[in-house]
C-alpha cells in the first residue's frame, strides 16, 4: 500500500496557502464576553513564518497520516520551540494535531465527505432544537406565562434560555464551517438532508 502524501495541495481539495490560517483558527477574531464587552484576539507570534505555513500544509494531512510520518511532523512542529519567539506557535501547532482527533468536527477541511455529513447532520439536529429553546420563550404567550414564575423560576428558565442559546450558536458556528466546506468541494448542501 503507498504512502499519502505528506504535503501537496489538500486530501480533498485544493486549498490555498490563503486559506491554511483560517482553517487551523489562526487569525485574528473578535468575540464578546458576557455578550457584551468586545475582545479581539490575535494569533500567536510566528504565525506568518514560511515554516508554519508549511507545517499547516503537512498538517492537512493530519487524519490519512501513517504513525511514522505523524511522529515526524510532531518533531517538526517541536523543533520551532529552540527559538524563543516560535515558542507560542509552536505549542499551538502541537494543541491544533491533538485537537484534529479530539474535536474532527472542527475541521472539515481534513474529513472526507461522508464523515463532514455526518457531524452535519448531528449538529443539525442540535441547532434545530436549542433554536426552537432559545426563541420560544419570546412567544407573547410564552413570555406571559413566564411571567407568572418566581424570581428563582424565572432565573432559572432565563439561564436555561440562554443557555440553550449558547449551544445554539456553538454548533450552528461549526454546521456553518460544515457547509462552507462540503460547497468548496461541490456538494449542494441544500440537497442534503
Amino acid at each position: 500500500m503507498a504512502l499519502p502524501p505528506a504535503t501537496g495541495p489538500g486530501p480533498f481539495r485544493r486549498v490555498p496557502d490563503a486559506e491554511l490560517r483560517k482553517i487551523f483558527y489562526l487569525e485574528p477574531t473578535r468575540t464578546y464576553l458576557f455578550e457584551i464587552i468586545p475582545i479581539n484576539t490575535s494569533p500567536p507570534p510566528g504565525t506568518d513564518d514560511p515554516r508554519v505555513t508549511a507545517l499547516l500544509r503537512r498538517m492537512l494531512y493530519l487524519r490519512v497520516l501513517h504513525p511514522p510520518m505523524l511522529r515526524q511532523l510532531a518533531e517538526d512542529a517541536r523543533a520551532l520551540l529552540a527559538e524563543r519567539q516560535m515558542i507560542a506557535i509552536a505549542a499551538k501547532l502541537l494543541s491544533l494535531m491533538r485537537d484534529v482527533f479530539n474535536s474532527p468536527w472542527a475541521f472539515p477541511a481534513l474529513m472526507q465527505n461522508k464523515d463532514i455529513i455526518a457531524y452535519r447532520s448531528a449538529f443539525s439536529g442540535v441547532v434545530d432544537v436549542t433554536g426552537v429553546t432559545a426563541n420560544v420563550t419570546g412567544s407573547t404567550p410564552a413570555a406571559y406565562a413566564l411571567s407568572f414564575l418566581s424570581r428563582f423560576a424565572g432565573t432559572a428558565v432565563g439561564h436555561g434560555v440562554y443557555m440553550a442559546s449558547l449551544t445554539n450558536r456553538h454548533y450552528d458556528y461549526y454546521l456553518q464551517k460544515m457547509n462552507a466546506e462540503l460547497q468548496l468541494r461541490g456538494v449542494n448542501t441544500a440537497l442534503l438532508p
